[in-house]
């Protein structure tokens, strides 16, 4: 459905658009996913100055426990379109300023990237639970704010563009969690909404584009910056979670996402004698291994003397 409409003698517009659709897939393994989506949208323009943006949306996914398949994520958005105010006549008649907008937006996301039927329980031929039930498993979401500008002036020769963000993404997926061992059993895992993670920087770019005789050219370039780290990784604000079969991978408060966790080396043994003057080492140690840290002075090398080694990414 599409509504438009002029306002206040056509210096305002309206528009609203609305629809639903529904998906099923099945699969030549059996497996089978159903989604379904309701969305609404309204734009408002004032005065061609001012431009407001309303979303709301309803998701719902087979993916999900039956009692949490439904997810609601609304936003918005507002811009300011500065060149079209009076008092920028002056700049934009002269060339000085073409283009000047300043925009913000927040809204809530879901996600969904998951497999079918983890929430549910699995057993295999012989009768044996292989996969925990979890009837509260649901949507993935994130909060996530904007505020940007953009920039063209100097007769549309100079153009640029910055944002600062802030994204905040809470019941995060983990499909393979470890059901703790006081059930009796150490293989079991179970799908589970678990951890809050925070991801915040800016983006700055510039394009400058002129004409030299019949020579066009544009020149341009970027500059941005992310930091992300865990601010909670398990159900309480003081737990670590460590992921099952990526050893190298740790989470806690103040960590970063995607980190490297574990030994901090100090050279090599150089030799027999170097390696039987060092106490903390590891079993079958021989010259030309590498030489660890012993981080807690116990004269034993072990999963204790690991830390966080940073992450891939350059500050």
């Amino acid at each position: 459905m599409n509504y438009t409409a002029n306002m206040r003698g056509n210096k305002d517009k309206i528009y609203f658009t609305a629809g639903t659709e529904a998906m099923n897939w099945v699969f030549s393994d059996f497996r089978e996913i159903s989604k379904a989506s309701f969305f609404g949208k309204m734009n408002y323009s004032f005065d061609s100055r001012y431009i407001l943006e309303v979303t709301a949306r309803g998701d719902g996914s087979s993916k999900f426990a039956p009692n949490n398949r439904w997810g609601f994520f609304p936003s918005a958005a507002l811009a300011w379109n500065v060149t079209n105010e009076k008092f920028m006549k002056p700049l934009v008649s002269g060339g000085a300023i073409n283009n000047l907008r300043f925009r913000v937006s927040y809204g809530l996301i879901g996600n969904e990237n998951v497999d079918p039927y983890l929430w549910e329980e699995i057993v295999n031929t012989w009768g044996w639970t292989m996969r925990m039930p979890n009837p509260n498993f649901s949507w993935e979401k994130q909060k996530q704010w904007n505020l940007g500008m953009e920039l063209t002036t100097l007769n549309n020769r100079l153009t640029f563009g910055a944002e600062v963000y802030k994204k905040h993404s809470f019941d995060l997926i983990y499909d393979a969690f470890p059901v703790p061992p006081l059930t009796g059993s150490h293989t079991l895992e179970s799908a589970v909404n678990i951890g809050e993670v925070e991801n915040k920087g800016f983006e700055l770019n510039f394009k400058w584009s002129d004409k030299i005789g019949d020579f066009t050219y544009s020149i341009g370039g970027m500059l941005f910056d992310n930091k992300n780290q865990v601010l909670k990784a398990g159900y309480r604000a003081t737990d670590t979670l460590i992921f099952k079969n990526t050893t190298d991978k740790i989470w806690y408060p103040g960590i970063g996402i995607d980190n490297f966790y574990g030994y901090r080396s100090q050279g090599y043994f150089r030799d027999q004698d170097d390696v039987e003057k060092t106490a903390a080492k590891l079993p079958n140690t021989l010259p030309g291994d590498i030489k660890y840290i012993d981080q807690n002075g116990d004269g034993i090398i072990n999963n204790l003397d690991r830390i966080n080694l940073g992450d891939p990414f350059p500050t």
